[in-house]
């Protein structure tokens, strides 16, 4: 809505875009060899409805007409022409400033759209960490939004929009296969794809970025722009690892278990405070003694070979006095010859936790 200043403004605008106008007709007229033109008042028109709107574009034509009606055409100093001639000249200025009023509202409107869909972008993308870019590859020109560049840890700016600049922020080792990927997708005319790779920023860390784009080609099928979004997955792709680090040691744990007889597992716990232990039938087999062996610590170190019981027991105190879990690989010996055996266990402190 607008305020009682600026329609006082916008009508300054106006009026004075027309006497300008005139004084510039008036100064033009002994160039053109008393042929008037009329062309200085479309300006008058057009300044006004650029900055003060259709209204004032409207006034300005009206005004401009009347201007042009008394002063240029004949008879001059009069409100009315006289000749058809000058008529259909009078006609058109009025159809002009008109055109030119409604075409820069239609400019007004657009471009104001424009800005309100960018202030949403950024307000969503500022919110999501989400970076926007855009390479133009005949050019080798990437526009990257101030998103875009804090992924990369760069000041809003600074990033020079080079394929060469961006090369040096991703990690040697994927810069390869970024590439083959992207050819790839080039040569078979996908029309999206989506890579993960490391960036190396200024301070030297490393963080994941996952990029999704969308392929333009021209009529050669040559690839001609590229469009596409980036997020950082560094803290998903952290879990992922280290998911995948624990599923291949299940699996390997799996394995050796798979290697062990049936019921070769045997299961034995031990209170250090109160000196109270127990094992399993399992146990008590593995260890080749009878169920009237009392289960103590003691005797389970003595089914441990010789060479090995300092360092199973060494290696299981320090497990219980830091409260971490154990695992030790000792061997026992059985009627059957000398086998390997893996404990693993919780400590108590642990447990608790």
């Amino acid at each position: 809505m607008l305020t009682r200043n600026s329609v006082w403004k916008a009508w300054c605008i106006a009026v004075l875009s027309v006497v300008g106008s005139t004084i510039l007709t008036f100064a033009l007229a002994p160039l053109v060899h008393e042929k008037v033109t009329l062309l200085p008042f479309v300006l008058a028109v057009l300044v006004s409805a650029w900055y003060g709107g259709i209204s004032t574009g409207l006034a300005a034509t009206f005004f401009g007409a009347l201007s042009a009606d008394y002063f240029f055409l004949k008879p001059t100093f009069a409100l009315w022409p006289v000749t058809q001639g000058e008529l259909a000249l009078l006609t058109l200025l009025i159809g002009v400033g008109v055109a030119v009023s409604l075409l820069t509202e239609k400019v007004h409107t657009t471009h104001a759209a424009i800005l309100q869909s960018r202030e949403r972008l950024e307000l969503a993308t500022a919110a999501t960490g989400v970076g926007i870019f855009e390479w133009f590859r005949k050019e080798d020109r990437i526009f990257w939004t101030p998103q875009m560049e804090g992924l990369f840890g760069l000041e809003p700016g600074s990033y020079d929009g080079t394929s060469a600049a961006f090369a040096k922020q991703v990690h040697p080792d994927d810069r390869t296969e970024l590439q083959a990927r992207l050819a790839d997708c080039e040569s078979r005319r996908l029309p999206q794809i989506t890579v993960q790779f490391r960036a190396i920023r200024l301070d030297g860390s490393i963080r994941w970025i996952e990029a999704r784009s969308r392929l333009f080609y021209d009529d050669s099928s040559s690839l001609q722009r590229l469009v596409g979004v980036a997020t950082d997955i560094t803290e998903r792709k952290q879990k992922e690892i280290a998911l995948g680090n624990a599923l291949e040691k299940l699996t390997e744990s799996n394995h050796r278990l798979s290697l062990a007889p049936r019921g070769a597992i045997g299961v034995w716990e031990r209170n250090s405070g109160a000196q109270l232990n127990w094992w399993s039938a399992e146990s008590y087999e593995l260890c080749n003694a009878g169920h009237e062996v009392e289960s103590s610590w003691e005797n389970r170190l003595a089914c441990i070979e010789p060479e090995d019981r300092e360092r199973v027991n060494r290696e299981v105190r320090t497990s219980f006095e830091q409260g971490r879990d154990v695992r030790v690989e000792f061997r026992a010996r059985r009627p059957d010859g000398l086998r390997w055996y893996l404990a693993i266990g919780e400590s108590p402190a642990r447990a608790e936790t």
